[in-house]
């Protein structure tokens, strides 16, 4: 049987115990997720790597369902600590994309795709936004309202590149910014 002195010893210890386990767990709580990581973990930030990616988003458009869609043979998807959370960016390489800009139903539904490809690119989870660096776009008006991937580049009414590119997908139609952009309208420089 445990004497008084030993029950007394005892609860002191786990009180001790219990009171650097509290220290602990508020030391850390108290720290954001970058400051938690070591320093020699801090360049090796969780990743994947994806091979035969293809993204389909749709959004809805009030009587239409606009389709976008992003492929790329090859993309890093890595987590990164941003604040107390972490924010997920995908770098992805060979990147090519379709956006749906206006569809019009009626008794010859047609429809007005944008394309743009780049050999590098990146989409930021956050904010729902693309960014690309050295651009190919072409603009196409095409029948139908089922978005179409196999394009004839001669049928684009506009062609282009620029130096960057980025679109935010938060709204419909997607906002497109294009830095030193250089357009040809059904063949013709614009100025």
């Amino acid at each position: 049987m445990l004497t008084k002195k030993s029950l007394l010893t005892l609860a002191l210890f786990f009180m001790v115990i219990g009171g650097f386990v509290a220290l602990i767990v508020w030391e850390i709580s108290s720290k954001s997720p970058r400051e938690i990581i070591p320093e020699r973990v801090k360049t090796q930030l969780p990743r994947q790597i994806r091979t035969g990616v293809q993204k389909d988003l749709w959004i809805d458009g009030g009587q239409v369902r606009f389709h976008h869609r992003v492929t790329s043979p090859r993309s890093i998807l890595t987590a990164e600590p941003k604040g107390k959370t972490f924010e997920l960016i995908e770098e992805m390489q060979g990147m090519t994309c379709y956006f749906q800009k206006r569809i019009e139903t009626g008794e010859k539904p047609h429809q007005e795709v944008q394309w743009f490809q780049s050999n590098q690119g990146r989409y930021l989870y956050a904010s729902q936004r693309f960014d690309a660096n050295q651009v190919l776009l072409a603009c196409f008006k095409l029948p139908g309202k089922t978005l179409k991937t196999d394009l004839d580049f001669k049928d684009a009414f506009l062609r282009g590149g620029a130096r960057r590119f980025s679109i935010s997908l938060k709204e419909h139609p997607p906002h497109f910014h294009a830095e030193n952009f250089k357009a040809y309208v059904r063949g013709h420089a614009v100025q």
